[in-house]
Formats: C-alpha cells, structure tokens, sequence
C-alpha cells in the first residue's frame, strides 16, 4: 500500500468537496484544530473518572466528526453532507462544556 496519492504536492491538497486549495488555507487550520481537540478531548476521557463525564466527552468528539466535514466542504456543496450541525447541537454541547467545567473545578 502506498502512502503516496501520485499527484504531486504543489502546495495544495483536496476538500472532502473535491477542490483543491492550498495548504495554507485557513479552512485547513480550522478543520486541524477542531479534529487537534477531538485527540485532546480523547486524552482527557481516558482519564476521567466520572461516566457522564465520559459519556458527554464521547458524544463532543462525535460532533467535533461532522464539523470537520463541513469546514472541508465549498458551501455551494453542503448538500452532499449527510448529517450538519446545527444551534441545537452547538447550544448542548456549550452547556456540557460548562457542566464539566463546574464538575471539576
């Protein structure tokens, strides 16, 4: 198996849309970030002692997936997506966050 995609770099790399931008996108460093705090937010599950703490961790990080998914894709292409986060998702999580927060100050 080959690690090598047989393009090229040229300093650009594929949406999950299909267009290639260049790597210094801040679309890039936004998906990078956002799936960098799904490792940490794995890292701290794996220390929590608390099962609803785990429990919300777990459910974040499966929000964080979509998310990715939709700063990797052109907006004119959103449609393709199958599941997108909307204020519902962002409104609980932002509470869970605080809810962790309280619990471990």
């Amino acid at each position: 198996m080959s690690i090598s995609t047989g393009t090229g770099d040229k300093g650009t790399t594929n949406l999950y849309s299909g267009e290639r931008v260049k790597k210094y996108s801040l679309r890039l460093e936004a998906y990078g970030t956002v799936d960098e705090y799904g490792s940490y937010l794995g890292a701290a599950r794996s220390i929590a002692q608390n099962t609803r703490t785990k429990k919300l961790i777990i459910y974040i990080q499966s929000t964080l997936f979509p998310l990715c998914t939709e700063l990797a894709t052109n907006p004119e292409k959103r449609n393709a997506i199958k599941k997108l986060i909307g204020t519902e998702e962002i409104k609980r999580v932002e509470e869970w966050i605080k809810e962790i927060g309280r619990a471990h100050v």
